[in-house]
């Protein structure tokens, strides 16, 4: 069986070094990874059209860019408004369920678990998070995941992969904590931010033990360097065989 290519990717609301926002181009960047699954932060969905503010859907735009299917999960949900994380995918998405995450007073920050079908009956659950830019924030987010039951309630004998934008700039407590229940993919990768002269590591990728890390690198294309502040990061990875009493999918 061939790896499943995963990338996770801060799209930056889809403003580029130049401050233009443009779809189009980090649609581009997506079809140069040719992932099966991305996790995307920072993306905005706007379904009011006024005078000063056109519609903008990119979550739908980027779906119609790759041929991809879109799942949201609003961190920011409004009337007119919605902002958070998506995961695109064109692999069956046989479930998905969004988790507030967000620290008291601080910026709303959400979780979406994503169930993705595989050959043979097997299931991949895939995460995808952007935390918050207070370490105590951080902290609590890291908690939240880990003992409230929301990365343990999706079958940990199934496969499950953690990615997104951490901000944690020295590595500190929240990945520590992470870093105790998966294997830090990432933990060897040199920095993605900011893409054009990168010198901290936020955005990463986790694997629980029924993942093999087979490649693991951040796509520094001329026009990834471009499209966002962050450069995305591409994964292959291996699931191996579940139980047959374990391959049903979650709810």
């Amino acid at each position: 069986m061939k790896g499943i290519r995963i990338a996770t990717y801060n799209i930056h609301k889809c403003i580029g070094l130049d401050r233009r926002v443009s779809v189009d181009r980090i649609g581009r960047v997506l079809r140069e990874l040719d992932a099966d699954v991305v996790a995307l932060q920072e993306v905005v969905i706007e379904r009011e059209q006024s005078r000063r503010r056109k519609h903008r859907d990119q979550a739908e735009l980027l779906g119609e860019i790759t041929g991809l299917q879109s799942i949201v999960g609003a961190a920011i949900d409004r009337p007119g408004h919605v902002y958070g994380n998506v995961v695109l995918s064109r692999l069956p998405i046989v479930g998905f369920e969004n988790f507030d995450i967000s620290a008291s007073r601080r910026e709303p920050r959400a979780c979406i678990r994503v169930d993705i079908a595989l050959d043979g009956g097997q299931v991949i659950h895939v995460y995808n998070t952007h935390f918050g830019t207070s370490h105590p924030e951080r902290v609590e987010q890291s908690k939240l995941l880990v003992e409230s039951g929301i990365l343990e309630g999706s079958h940990p004998e199934h496969a499950q992969v953690l990615a997104g934008d951490f901000n944690d700039w020295f590595s500190g407590s929240p990945t520590r904590l992470l870093g105790d229940h998966f294997h830090e993919a990432t933990r060897r990768l040199k920095p993605t931010y900011p893409a054009v002269a990168p010198v901290v590591r936020l955005d990463r990728i986790y694997v629980n033990k029924h993942v093999r890390v087979r490649r693991i690198e951040a796509h520094k294309s001329r026009l990834a360097l471009v499209s966002s502040d962050h450069a995305p990061i591409l994964a292959v990875l291996d699931v191996e065989a579940q139980p047959a009493e374990s391959t049903a999918g979650s709810t």
